[in-house]
């Protein structure tokens, strides 16, 4: 693992987002119903008192031990949970991208257990925590549906260990790009927005410079290639090689 310089930078905290109160959301947009998966009747239910929140560049969106008092269903951005572990090094435990509900642990529990940081410009529909424990009385079947996501998350987070803190760093590393392009691109899969080496490096547990010299590894063996006309960390992978090397 690495010795963690993100804890330092993340001063800012979720009073710094953007919020939008008093937004009308009664017109849900027909992808939103789509990104949530959820029926309209629902949607509107979930986001009854929901506000906009938005959030730039390492924001902090809440924090390990904070109070559990919202849920935020991302419309848009990419989000990284992390722990610190007792000597300050950080890890990321699970990326969240559009569609992804933040803080539902907030339902069992009075706080939450990661602290989340936003990667890039992050949209958000905020939601009172209260208002979704009230649909226990109120929906059963809606709320079960919330609890089972967030079982589904738990069960991810086995999945995710196994993926990326077993075998060579160069097959975390193949896995890991894989896995990037498969959250941000669906089942296209033909292109990756590569994290930065840190980022990468927190996910994988390994050291910024061992990610770099596989990443370094992967361009020349034109695994990752430049897109020309896009941001400099966009590249059109090859999957199948990617994923020889994954099995490693």
């Amino acid at each position: 693992m690495i010795k963690n310089i993100d804890q330092q930078r993340h001063t800012r905290t979720r009073v710094n987002a953007r919020t939008a109160a008093g937004t009308n959301l009664a017109a849900h947009r027909s992808d939103d119903i789509k990104t949530f998966g959820l029926t309209p009747a629902a949607l509107g239910r979930v986001l009854s008192a929901a506000k906009i929140a938005r959030f730039s560049w390492h924001d902090v969106i809440y924090r390990e031990g904070d109070a559990a008092e919202s849920v935020f269903a991302l419309r848009s951005g990419m989000v990284k949970l992390v722990n610190y572990l007792p000597n300050g090094q950080a890890r990321t435990v699970r990326l969240h991208v559009r569609g992804g509900l933040l803080g539902l642990s907030g339902l069992v529990n009075d706080v939450y257990e990661h602290t989340s940081v936003a990667i890039n410009d992050v949209v958000a529909y905020q939601i009172p925590i209260a208002d979704l424990q009230a649909l226990r009385e109120d929906d059963p079947f809606l709320y079960s549906q919330l609890t089972e996501r967030w079982h589904d998350y738990l069960r991810e987070a086995d999945a995710w260990i196994t993926r990326f803190s077993t075998g060579s760093v160069k097959a975390r590393a193949a896995r890991l790009v894989a896995h990037l392009s498969r959250i941000e691109s669906g089942t296209k899969m033909k292109q990756v927005k590569l994290l930065t080496c840190e980022e990468m490096a927190n996910i994988l547990g390994v050291t910024m410079e061992s990610v770099s010299r596989v990443l370094a590894q992967f361009k020349r063996q034109r695994l990752l290639q430049p897109i020309a006309g896009r941001p400099a960390e966009c590249y059109e992978l090859k999957l199948h090689a990617l994923n020889r090397i994954a099995t490693d």
